[in-house]
């Protein structure tokens, strides 16, 4: 489970100081992305493929050339 950080909310009229490199890779969230990063690239080149041949195959927009995201070919 991910610790919060206090709520500091600064007094009105005075800006948050911005984290520096090392207190933000310091803080629970950071640790959470980067244990997520880490299992999300263990995946294979082989089986990655595979992944993304089998997504492309199951979109409704496959074989359709007046699908978004299209580009038009010139006329």
């Amino acid at each position: 489970m991910v610790e919060r950080l206090p709520d500091k909310t600064p007094e009105p009229g005075k800006a948050r100081q911005p984290l520096s490199a090392s207190r933000f890779k310091a803080t629970p969230e950071y640790a959470n992305f980067t244990r997520g990063m880490i299992e999300l690239l263990k995946v294979s080149k082989p089986e990655l493929d595979e992944r993304v041949r089998a997504a492309k195959e199951a979109s409704p927009r496959f074989g359709n050339p007046n699908a978004a995201g299209r580009k038009r070919k010139p006329t």
